[in-house]
């Protein structure tokens, strides 16, 4: 069974470093201490496949404490992405700020299929950490 794991969240560039001369992408380490993010699970029927049912729905204010340290401690890899690839992923995270702009994260599992035409960097997660996020939502 596949899951889409989409983290929306909105943050303040400014409140992660108070000289505000850090880029938005050097800003992500500190998104989870910030109050309005929602972490929202869904899971899909397939490939691509629409509708999506959500199965989980959170704020941050009424995440499990053990999610909450586990999306906290999640180790973050800048990664070119591979134009031989597909973007269909298991886990996809999107973070988004203040302005709409949009972060996007995924785990480091791909389907052989055809290419996209992304070809900006993406940040990518370990599935395992997913895997255990996802694990401990459910037990909630």
């Amino acid at each position: 069974m596949k899951y889409l794991l989409i983290v929306l969240a909105t943050m303040m560039i400014s409140a992660c470093d108070d000289n505000n001369d850090s880029s938005p992408p050097d800003c992500i380490d500190c998104i989870w201490l910030q109050s309005s993010q929602r972490v929202v699970i869904t899971q899909e029927g397939g490939i691509g496949a629409l509708p999506r049912e959500v199965i989980a729905d959170y704020s941050r204010d009424s995440l499990p404490a053990e999610a909450l340290r586990l999306l906290e401690s999640l180790e973050r890899t800048a990664a070119p992405f591979d134009q031989t690839q597909t973007d269909v992923f298991i886990y996809h995270l999107v973070i988004t700020d203040e302005h709409g702009l949009e972060y996007e994260y995924h785990d480091n599992w791909y389907l052989n299929v055809a290419p996209t035409e992304v070809t900006s960097d993406w940040l990518f997660f370990e599935r395992s950490d997913i895997e255990k996020l996802i694990e401990v939502l459910a037990q909630d």
